[in-house]
């Protein structure tokens, strides 16, 4: 058995489970509700309006899902006791974490494609329909959303025993990143000397990979300006011709540290019972 084993097998079941047929319909559905919605309220549709409601909706919905899919891929086969069985295999804990995370990716890639293919097709019968650019840039703002938090969900799927544990660990993780982090970031910084708000609201912004996903589509995007001041200099890096290969670092490093998090974690596990 060796990673693409792994990832094979995981690819056919996530594409067996309800959870996925689930999340198809309801991620497609939101999609193609947007497009409709705009459609029929005057003044709404439009460059600004339609990119900026596809992301914010993308933005609470998708995390969140990518998260449970991500902690219960691992704690399932943990409570199945299917881990042991797998773990008695000339399999190492690294092809095993990555085999995974790669088959829950494509087929969450494939959810996305589809949802967002089809709801665009729809947009064009409406009447309300991206342009190409907007179109791949809110795809791709999906598609690396969706990297982050997936990687985020296997390390906690690594540090949970059960379902309930990660369920209950993946909500907390959301509401933190996703619904209360301005909140959050405002009452943080509201202690901090004025000389270094600046500098730390750019810093902590770089803990939150929603935050700075949202932050450099949106500039891409045009919408920049939103931002203000402290983000002056960040928008500058981005809009440089290193913005994109920051990006992928950024994303590259992220998912990187989270697999690895998981995967000594769950070799932890598999020598020690840890």
């Amino acid at each position: 058995m060796d990673m693409l084993t792994v990832f094979a097998h995981e690819w056919r079941t996530a594409l067996k489970q309800r959870s996925f047929y689930t999340f198809l319909f309801l991620f497609t559905f939101t999609c193609v509700m947007i497009f409709l919605i705009l459609h029929q309220v005057d003044g709404m549709a439009g460059y600004t309006q339609l990119s900026a409601t596809m992301m914010n909706i993308v933005l609470y919905l998708l995390p969140l899902m990518t998260l449970f899919l991500g902690a219960l891929s691992l704690t399932q086969e943990k409570e199945d006791r299917r881990f042991e069985l797998v773990m008695a295999y000339p399999l190492t804990t690294a092809s095993y974490i990555v085999g995974k995370f790669a088959g829950q990716y494509a087929a969450q890639w494939i959810i996305i494609t589809f949802s967002f293919g089809l709801a665009n097709m729809i947009g064009l019968f409406a009447g309300v329909a991206m342009s190409l650019r907007e179109f791949l840039l809110l795809y791709l703002f999906t598609v690396l959303l969706a990297a982050v938090f997936l990687a985020l969900g296997f390390a906690i799927g690594a540090f949970s025993a059960t379902r309930w544990q990660s369920l209950m660990a993946a909500v907390a993780v959301w509401f933190v990143l996703i619904m209360v982090w301005p909140s959050l970031l405002i009452g943080v910084l509201g202690f901090l000397p004025f000389g270094v708000v600046s500098a730390a609201l750019q810093l902590f912004t770089l803990l939150n990979p929603a935050e700075v996903l949202r932050i450099l589509f949106t500039n891409w995007l045009g919408g920049g300006a939103i931002f203000g001041q402290p983000y002056y200099e960040l928008m500058t890096a981005l809009n440089s011709r290193m913005g994109h290969v920051l990006l992928a670092l950024y994303v590259l490093i992220f998912v990187s540290f989270h697999l690895t998090v998981a995967i000594m974690k769950t070799e932890r596990k598999r020598k020690h019972g840890l």
